[in-house]
């Protein structure tokens, strides 16, 4: 063989080995990978009969057999999709490419386009060939380069031109190619093609027929030794061997057309040299036959719209006779004409009929009968063993003969007649062909009575030409008088019968409000469309009709009339199938219009659900803002749902619920304003809660469809996860490997998008971790299908997240799932074991890694096992869990993608996205094991890599360092390339983590290279682009989540950033491990000191993700500064150096003493609090400490305690340790020891809340109260006080405002008393309260929560800010004030509308910078508030002010 290709043969209708062109050619190219497909779905209409698929199974099997003895063997696949299939075949054998032999029929044509174009895609090599045919449909053309559409010409250019004589033999043997587990193989009997009930009656077939391409070669040799020569003569007969019988084996290629061809050819060639003018004519009309195969296939590749709509012109205008009754009788062979009941009763017992009878038996149908050909074509194709789409379409369109004459020249003496009609048997000949005629004697001693035992004529022959005369006279008025099809002529008339035109309006518009001319019209357009297809969609004549077609059924749709409204809709759905989305785009809006008011009627909501939801999926997003306008008007959230709350009654039908559901679903993707209608729908919830727990696949699919979609919401899901087991119990089960793909894609997606927030995401942890984690591993691990596995792997991403669930991902062995993404078969592929050495470990993940298996799966291995690393434990262990070999396998693997980027340089920007993301991920991954808290997986990660690059690690190191340098010095504002710079800082920080390395790169200047970068990132952070790489696009969906506040990833925001101040921290870490203490180190590098501390401060205490801000405050703990510093630690710490905020005092040894609260220590510190500490008592307690406490050390305590931050010298650091850890200040202590923050760490706050909870607000000394004196549902758990009230504390409001500070210490009464009167509601004084004890002003009710609150309810949210606006003027708060005006103005920004109450109320302050501020907010609607007479309840000075604001707004171009 010249290659070694891995190729997929895709068998159809070529079940063959020999003279297969497809098979041949795989063979020669390399290993082969037969494979047969079987896709009932896509066949639609035209699904094979029971005997087509009976003679399918014989030969399938007997091909499998062939193939068994070549070596290989054929794979059989029912699928619900053949391109899914044969994507899974070529994942699974790393096949390169697909072979097949053409197939011409409509269906197949579109299904290899569609599978084509998916392979291609995918860098996958396709191949067709000509098996099938002599010449391709595109050989042959007239001389004006037209396709032929009469035989005779088409036939004569065929014979003219050389036809190949070279025929292929079969291969001598197959190298066999083997697929891995992703392909879900069956056997014959599996595919389904014959049931239990269709086997009697197969079993007649089986004593008639031997399929199996070896048994056609036998019947062809028989046929032209022993018939052939007869074959002109016998032509006639429609009894005895007066056939070939080939028809069925060359339908399923059993035997290739081109053999048959050549054999009869030669046979006529050597009777012309014997001048055998019989033979000669009989191989002549043989062959015709073979050109007249030849030529229905032409016909269909070149005009495919044939089996649909008439190629002949003239049965366009036919009027056809829709006879249920006349059909019933033709197909079971009781019309009463004997040789059509024959022949009829012969394909129902055997499946076959001679061609002469099938001509005969057509024609009656349609001459005769005047039945629809469509029909008789379907029924042909349901019953036939040698069904042929493409031979029936031609012949039932070209129905000529008639059966009486027939009758005698075919089957004189009836012979065939009594054979199929027993009933007839003893009938004398010269009556059998008409024995209606007979006379009674006759018949009688026949034993046959008309109408009893055999019909009577189903139709008078005088009568059947006269009617079959009128039909052909008024299809030639039709041709003549219009010259077009005459549903369009219908339709054209139809449609004028609606149109009037407007004298002031170009267009002409569609009314009409008669009824019947609605239902009129709608039929026309319905039989126009029946026309087309979606191949022919582009023709003239839609084109030019879809205009006043959509006008039409705007109005009818609109008109909303019960009898014609579910018609029309149907249209429109037939519509939407055949004419693509672009030419419908104009009309779109009014059809939206019309179907959203019509789908509120029960009795038509289906189908206009249906074509409304086909509408709304092809929206475009430009007219996305006007469709949910139109929407919205029309109520169609609420009315669908509506609709969705009468399932619970038995009302409608499963069907129905599907349809709608999918309606609601649609809606809810696209707009994320629809989502509150429905979540916040508690009927609604309650059914699909109810719908969720029913065995019914489809109905869960709806439910788990619509839970879906809310999930997008953040406010939903929340609701959702709120009573969220049952809906969680069927999103698990639909994952299962048993439900359909379908459902198994939704349930991932809504688990994927229930966990988009951390606070979400550990809810649904909370409820199903050990479930979710199985069925994720297990999808993971053995998903039949890549998009499962992709799914899976998207929903793994939850291991960002601490929580309980990382154990059961050990628990379920994830490192062996995520092996098999990365191998195949590790056992096969690999001989290591538990004591392979490192070297072979290396050498193994090499080889693997450059077979390159799922490629595109590779980025989500390398981040699932990262954060696996990231939170496991400390004293985590792969050999007690039984994951060693494949934990460190991956290990391996990564850490060799990893060196492999780092060694790559510049070149990994110039590779696809997918090898850049790997490259990304990879180090991403290398880094989270090294800095592991597990011992374990960061001891074999650092070994591991510093194996691997050996030798080249300096040399690699010098290139990072040389690389990062370059960015500061630059002079430039943008990363040169980000990935690059991200996989040189991961390598830093894991080089780093080597001590050789380490050492080198501070001998190079590394960590002020790297303290530079950070400097140069502060200054250009804003033009700094995302990091990650990976190719994990959001989907359209994704993008449309809302009222999501999602905790930000710790490496997501600043990632560069993070990865460099991870690599200068290793280098500070080397540093004062090799010098002991830090004075050494800041003498050695005394320049960058100062530069280091700024730079670390700044970051600590800025705006930076959380990963930066803790590694900043690590590095600083090596230099004495431990702690983060924010605005709540300021004011606390302010508050506790003044002694006369405190009520407690401790007293040292030395005589000295600390003025505290008990209240911060209860919080904080709570070990320093005496024991059985009782409630506030207005004097100061003071506490004697031990002498074993190190004074200086305690004070440092309170201060951390106090602030959260404090700075430390070395020879305090001891002393404190030991404090701190008697105190149990964990988040202290661990900075003081120096430990390593973990990944995801959240900064540490100040949790002075707690001082508010049931447990501590014994310590309240100070009740504040809000002006209402009255609310029914309040209830204090504290005291037994009515009124509204908030337990609070002197201190924490002294540190917060100047002006309570001075109160409390004024010695006036009012500072003795113990309630203290705020001027604002109670909303406002709980807002206020959060802001004393967190520093926030808590925000409004968000994005659809608030846009869905009624103005009074947003107005009531507005004015508790205004009332705090207000009280900060007076009691001097600056910062709430600053962040009380934001909120306001926040508020007025997305609620225009409440700007004139805001006026009001900020005027009634005399708040005049905020009215200012409102009135800026109103300038844009002024004439739509003056309009409204808004501005009339103002006083003359505000409405100026609004005016002057709308009129500069004007001028700046508003």
């Amino acid at each position: 063989m010249a290659t070694n290709r891995k190729t997929i043969v895709w068998f159809r209708r070529d079940l063959r080995i020999d003279d297969n062109p497809a098979l041949a050619a795989a063979a020669r190219e390399g290993s082969v990978f037969p494979v047969f497909i079987w896709c009932p779905e896509e066949e639609g209409q035209f699904h094979p009969g029971r005997a087509s698929r009976w003679w399918m199974k014989q030969s399938l099997a007997h091909l499998n057999q062939s193939l068994k003895s070549l070596g290989s063997h054929l794979t059989f696949i029912k699928t619900h999709s053949t391109v899914s299939a044969i994507l899974d075949c070529v994942r699974s054998t790393g096949a390169t490419k697909v072979v097949f032999n053409h197939l011409y029929d409509p269906v197949s044509l579109v299904r290899d386009h569609n599978v084509k174009e998916k392979l291609v895609e995918r860098g996958i090599s396709v191949q067709g060939y000509n098996g099938d045919l002599l010449y391709e449909p595109w050989e042959i053309n007239s001389e004006n380069g037209k396709p032929f559409t009469s035989f005779a010409p088409y036939w004569k250019k065929c014979l003219d031109m050389s036809v190949e004589s070279v025929m292929l033999p079969p291969p001598w043997g197959l190298m066999p190619l083997t697929a891995a587990e992703g392909v879900w193989a069956c056997s014959v009997e599996e595919l389904g093609l014959e049931n239990e009930a269709e086997k009697p009656s197969n079993a007649l077939l089986t004593r008639a027929w031997s399929p199996g391409w070896s048994n056609a070669d036998k019947i062809l040799t028989e046929f032209i030794e022993k018939q052939l020569i007869d074959y002109a003569k016998n032509s006639k007969k429609v009894v005895g061997n007066s056939t070939s019988m080939l028809s069925p084996y060359l339908h399923f290629g059993e035997i290739s057309v081109r053999r048959v061809f050549q054999c009869v050819r030669m046979k006529k060639i050597i009777w012309a040299r014997d001048k055998n003018s019989e033979g000669e004519e009989s191989a002549d009309l043989f062959l015709r036959g073979i050109g007249q195969r030849e030529y229905s296939r032409y016909i269909c590749f070149n005009f495919p719209f044939t089996h649909e709509q008439s190629l002949l012109s003239h049965l366009r205008f036919f009027p056809w006779d829709a006879d249920v009754g006349k059909f019933k009788a033709w197909s079971q062979g009781r019309t009463g004409y004997p040789l059509v009941d024959a022949g009829m009763r012969e394909l129902w017992a055997t499946g076959w009929m001679h061609n002469r009878i099938r001509v005969i038996v057509s024609s009656f149908a349609v001459k005769f009968l005047l039945l629809p050909w469509k029909w008789g074509m379907k029924y042909f194709w349901d019953t036939l063993l040698d069904a042929d789409l493409e031979c029936d379409i031609i012949g039932w369109q070209t129905c000529l003969f008639w059966f009486q004459i027939q009758g005698a020249k075919y089957d004189p003496e009836g012979e065939y007649i009594r054979q199929w009609l027993p009933e007839l048997a003893r009938m004398p000949t010269e009556w059998i062909h008409h024995p209606w005629d007979a006379p009674s004697t006759v018949l009688k001693a026949s034993g046959v009575e008309l109408g009893a035992n055999y019909a009577k004529p189903i139709v008078d022959i005088d009568t059947a030409r006269e009617l079959l005369t009128k039909a052909i006279s008024r299809t030639r008025e039709a041709q003549i008088m219009i010259g077009a099809a005459p549903d369009e002529i219908r339709l054209y008339h139809a449609l004028n019968l609606g149109f009037r035109r407007v004298s002031d309006e170009k267009e002409k518009k569609w009314e009409c409000t008669d009824i019947e001319i609605q239902r009129h019209v709608v039929r026309s357009i319905s039989a126009f469309l029946d026309c087309f297809s979606r191949a022919t969609a582009n023709h003239r004549l839609i084109k030019d009709s879809i205009s006043d077609i959509a006008r039409a059924l705007v109005f009818i749709l609109g008109y909303r009339n019960r009898a014609v409204v579910g018609l029309a809709a149907n249209v429109v759905i037939k519509l939407l199938r055949i004419v693509p989305p672009s030419l419908l785009q104009s009309y779109s809006l009014d059809l939206v219009e019309s179907l959203s008011s019509s789908v509120q009627q029960m009795e038509a909501s289906l189908p206009c659900g249906v074509a409304l939801n086909a509408i709304l999926v092809n929206v475009r997003e430009t007219k996305e803002k006007e469709v949910w306008k139109v929407l919205e008007e029309g109520r169609t959230v609420v009315s669908v749902v509506a609709n969705l709350q009468s399932f619970s009654e038995g009302n409608v039908s499963v069907e129905w619920f599907q349809e709608m559901a999918s309606l609601l679903s649609t809606v809810m993707l696209k707009w994320p304003q629809s989502r509150y209608l429905v979540w916040n729908d508690p009927d609604l919830m309650g059914l699909l809660e109810s719908v969720s727990q029913k065995p019914d696949m489809d109905l869960r699919f709806a439910a788990l469809k619509l839970y879906s979609s809310l999930a997008l919401c953040g406010h939903g899901a929340s609701e959702l996860l709120d009573n969220g087991k049952p809906m969680l119990d069927m999103m698990i089960s639909c994952m299962d490997e048993s439900s359909p793909p379908n459902a198994r894609i939704e349930g991932f997606k809504l688990a994927q998008r229930l966990a988009t927030g951390n606070r979400e995401c550990l809810k649904m942890i909370n409820i199903c971790s050990e479930p979710l984690v199985k069925v994720i591993v297990w999808t993971i691990r053995s998903g039949k299908l890549e998009n499962d596995r992709i799914e899976a792997c998207k929903l793994a991403f939850i291991t960002r997240w601490e929580g309980k669930h990382h154990i059961y991902f050990w628990k379920y062995r994830i490192s062996e799932a995520l092996l098999s993404l990365v191998v195949e078969n590790f056992c096969s592929e690999s001989s290591l074991d538990g004591h392979a050495s490192l070297e072979e470990e290396i050498s193994v993940a090499e080889k693997i890694l450059n077979a390159n298996f799922l490629p595109s799966l590779r980025s989500y291995v390398w981040d699932i096992i990262g954060f696996l690393a990231a939170h496991s434990e400390e004293e985590f262990d792969s050999t007690s869990r039984g994951e060693e070999l494949n934990l460190n396998f991956l290990v391996t693997c990564a850490c060799l993608t990893f060196s492999r980027s780092v060694q790559k340089g510049y070149q990994i920007c110039q590779t696809d996205t997918i090898s850049a993301s790997q490259s990304e991920s990879a180090s991403r991954a290398v880094l989270m094991m090294i800095y592991s808290p597990s011992k374990y997986i960061s001891s074999r990660a650092r070994d591991t890599l510093s194996f691997i690059i050996g030798e080249d690690g300096e040399q690699n190191l010098y290139s990072l360092v040389n690389f990062l340098s370059y960015i500061p010095s630059s002079g430039g504002y943008v990363l040169p390339n980000i990935l690059q710079t991200t996989v040189c800082l991961v390598g830093l920080a894991c080089y780093s983590s080597i001590p050789q390395y380490a050492s080198f790169t501070l001998r190079n200047q590394g960590l002020e290279i790297l303290l530079s970068f950070c400097s140069w990132y502060q200054r250009n952070r804003e033009n700094v682009g995302a990091s990650s790489f990976a190719p994990y696009p959001q989907s359209s969906a994704e993008k449309r989540i809302c009222c999501w506040e999602c905790t930000e990833d710790w490496d997501n925001k600043d990632a560069i950033l993070l990865y460099a101040l991870l690599a200068l921290a290793e280098l500070v870490n080397h540093s004062f491990s090799e010098q002991n203490h830090a004075e050494e180190f800041l003498n050695k590098r005394e320049s960058v000191k100062d530069r280091l501390c700024t730079t670390l401060q700044e970051i600590r205490d800025g705006t930076y993700g959380s990963g930066p801000r803790w590694y900043a405050a690590y590095i600083l703990s090596y230099l004495g500064y431990y702690g983060f510093q924010d605005k709540l630690g300021k004011r606390l710490m302010g508050a506790y150096e003044d002694e006369e905020c405190s009520d407690m005092r401790l007293l040292f040894a030395n005589g000295n003493g600390a003025s505290v609260n008990k209240v911060i220590l209860a919080v904080r510190c709570p070990t320093l609090l005496p024991p059985k500490e009782g409630a506030h008592s207005g004097t100061v307690q003071e506490i004697r400490m031990s002498a074993n406490v190190d004074t200086l050390a305690l004070v440092k305590l309170l201060e951390f305690a106090y602030s959260g931050y404090v700075e430390v010298e070395s020879s305090t650091l001891k002393k404190l340790k030991t404090l701190a850890r008697h105190c149990k200040t964990k988040i202290l202590l661990q900075m003081l020891c120096r430990g390593r923050p973990k990944w995801g760490s959240s900064i540490p706050r100040i949790d002075l809340p707690l001082a508010l909870t049931l447990k501590l607000i014994h310590f309240s000394d100070v009740i504040l109260a809000p002006k209402e004196t009255n609310m029914a549902s309040f209830n204090c758990r504290l005291c037994s006080s009515t009124s509204p009230h908030a337990h609070s504390h002197r201190f924490i409001l002294s540190s917060g405002c100047e002006y309570l500070r001075a109160l409390f210490r004024s010695g006036m009464q009012e500072s003795h008393l113990d309630r203290l009167n705020v001027p604002v509601s109670w909303l406002g004084l709980t807002k206020l309260v959060n802001w004393f004890y967190c520093d926030e002003l808590p925000k409004p009710p968000s994005g659809c929560r608030w846009t869905n609150m009624d103005t009074d309810a947003k107005l009531q949210e507005l004015q508790a800010y205004v009332e705090i606006y207000s009280l900060t003027e007076w009691w001097i708060m600056e910062d709430l004030q600053n962040d009380c005006a934001k909120v306001i103005l926040s508020c007025l920004e997305s609620a225009r509308e409440l700007s004139i109450k805001t006026i009001e109320l900020a005027a009634s302050f005399s708040m005049w910078k905020l009215v200012e501020a409102a009135a800026e907010h109103a300038a844009p609607i002024y004439h739509q508030l003056r309009d409204s007479g808004e501005l009339d309840e103002l006083d003359d000075e505000l409405v100026n002010l609004i005016r002057t604001a709308a009129v500069q707004f004007s001028q700046q171009g508003g």
